[in-house]
């Protein structure tokens, strides 16, 4: 009894952080969307979402490892499995893992995604300062050897 009831728990559990993982992927998507479109409102709401699902995944996740007797803090993946496959009699524990696995694969793309694109925000918006304080541009050119031009661009908008 004690088994199924585990059993149970940890069906319960996977399912609750695939739901968190999937809320996850729709407030990375938001993300971008308002990244893409600088709106700044939709952004803030995206990333409040998306703090609130990484916080319940943690604890859904906490919750898990110790139903499965693994000391909290980053775990391998292939132990996890192992352990669900260990206590799984009905093969939802281990299709379930698999699942959520590859979801929140496709939240860290989708992370990664979204930071490139925080990145080259950034970058322009230093190039465009530097333009306004009159420093020179760094060309980020490649020479003939392959090697970074260090030369700039002396455009400067406004001298005072």
């Amino acid at each position: 009894m004690a088994d199924e009831n585990q059993q149970a728990r940890l069906v319960s559990l996977l399912t609750q952080e695939e739901e968190a993982a999937g809320l996850l992927l729709q407030s990375l998507e938001e993300e971008f969307t308002a990244l893409k479109a600088h709106n700044a409102p939709a952004l803030e709401q995206a990333v409040s979402q998306k703090q609130n699902c990484v916080e319940r995944l943690e604890a859904t996740g906490r919750q898990r490892m110790g139903l499965l007797n693994q000391p909290a803090g980053p775990a391998d993946a292939k132990a996890i499995e192992q352990r669900l496959q260990d206590q799984d009699k009905t093969g939802n524990l281990v299709q379930l893992w698999r699942q959520l696995q590859d979801t929140a694969t496709r939240c860290q793309e989708h992370n990664r995604r979204n930071g490139r694109l925080v990145s080259a925000h950034q970058d322009r918006v230093t190039q465009i300062l530097g333009i306004l304080r009159g420093q020179p541009i760094k060309s980020g050119l490649y020479g003939p050897d392959g090697s970074t031009v260090s030369g700039s661009d002396p455009h400067t908008m406004v001298k005072a």
